[in-house]
């Protein structure tokens, strides 16, 4: 929702006398009506269309200060399996990523969307007890507000009932533990010193010099790194879309 609404003003701002925001068919469920109210107060909508479906109309009206329509469904629509959708994102990530590759320092840099850009601290209690649940050494520990993340050097992904009560005791607050290998294949973007976001896909990351490396197209100086909520697997098909742990 934010980056829609940061697009809308980016359009606004470059002359756009009319701008129009085409969103997702999720609109089943509690989640989803937040979602596109949400996201309707986030561009400040002049208008609402809702296609082919009364009920969601009805419901909208009564919920935005924006105008509501309701059109009726074209008499003849496309309609895509799943796997061929999954299939167009894969070419479009291919598309977007392919065509070269860069290291970016990460201590240099501003970031957003992974805890490891938090305070680094050293709690050898605490670093002795991960150590000794998951058998893989850390080799980073950061302090945020309420918690602390810790980086650990290993290809798994760390699951939650691995990090026993001990560990959140001895850190006063939540524990987060991400490992190496789990934060392969990331969609993050590189911004520039305009503020444009380039995409690129988290190949690797040195966690004793904390270099990343990055699939990208952009070669440019990097300002920010912004760590997404999807990951991509082999031939780049998404593997996993909500909150990814970097």
């Amino acid at each position: 929702m934010t980056a829609v609404a940061s697009l809308r003003a980016r359009a606004r701002r470059e002359g756009a006398a009319f701008v129009a925001v085409d969103t997702d068919g999720w609109v089943r469920g509690w989640g989803a009506l937040e979602y596109k109210i949400d996201l309707a107060r986030g561009v400040n909508a002049d208008a609402v269309v809702v296609v082919g479906d009364p009920e969601l109309y009805s419901f909208l009206q009564k919920s935005l200060e924006s105008s509501v329509y309701y059109v009726r469904s074209p008499s003849v629509q496309a309609v895509r399996r799943v796997e061929d959708r999954r299939r167009l994102r894969s070419e479009n990530y291919i598309r977007f990523l392919e065509g070269g590759e860069r290291e970016v320092s990460l201590k240099s840099v501003k970031i957003q969307g992974a805890c490891i850009g938090g305070a680094p601290f050293e709690d050898e209690r605490l670093k002795s007890s991960i150590e000794s649940q998951l058998g893989s050494p850390v080799k980073l520990m950061t302090r945020y507000p309420g918690g602390v993340c810790i980086v650990v050097d290993a290809e798994r992904q760390v699951e939650p009932h691995e990090i026993k009560g001990a560990a959140r005791k001895i850190a006063g607050g939540e524990v987060i533990v991400v490992s190496r290998g789990s934060m392969k294949g990331v969609l993050a973007a590189l911004v520039d010193e305009e503020g444009v976001e380039h995409p690129a896909l988290l190949l690797d990351v040195d966690l004793d010099s904390m270099k990343a490396r990055f699939k990208t197209r952009f070669q440019g100086e990097v300002k920010k790194v912004i760590f997404g909520r999807v990951k991509l697997g082999e031939e780049y098909y998404e593997e996993i879309r909500g909150r990814i742990l970097v």
